[in-house]
């Protein structure tokens, strides 16, 4: 799972008008805050796709976070850290197994899961798993 995240060093500065985003949501929404924490490298309009970024409790962060479209949250990592995630545009799509999905297939509900492959998931041959970190 590490992977495929990366970690990286933000100024946590608003974009200059007319300036391109480094980094947009899944639903191709360009960030307030040039940051992220958790990408994959598929590109949206020449920016990368940021699943999760880094934040703290401050409300100019909560606040930043909601404008964004995320979701604060805990991560379900080893090292457990507060971040502002966005949801896979496929979250709550029917499915029978992990390759139906962007993230990963709910073992119990059988949707697509919006945040976390951690848990009970079927993996690429439908079978029930449990993921842990």
């Amino acid at each position: 799972m590490r992977g495929w995240v990366a970690l990286c060093l933000t100024l946590a500065l608003a974009l200059p008008a007319g300036a391109e985003a480094k980094w947009v949501t899944p639903a191709g929404k360009p960030l307030t805050l040039d940051s992220c924490s958790a990408y994959r490298s598929a590109t949206s309009g020449g920016a990368t796709v940021c699943y999760a970024r880094r934040i703290t409790k401050a409300p100019a962060d909560l606040a930043a976070c909601a404008a964004d479209g995320g979701t604060p949250r805990l991560s379900d990592t080893m090292a457990p850290v507060f971040t502002c995630s966005f949801p896979r545009l496929d979250a709550g799509k029917a499915c029978t197994k992990s390759t139906d999905c962007e993230l990963a297939c709910d073992a119990l509900t059988r949707e697509c899961r919006a945040f976390s492959a951690m848990g009970q998931i079927l993996d690429k041959t439908g079978r029930s798993v449990q993921v842990v970190n």
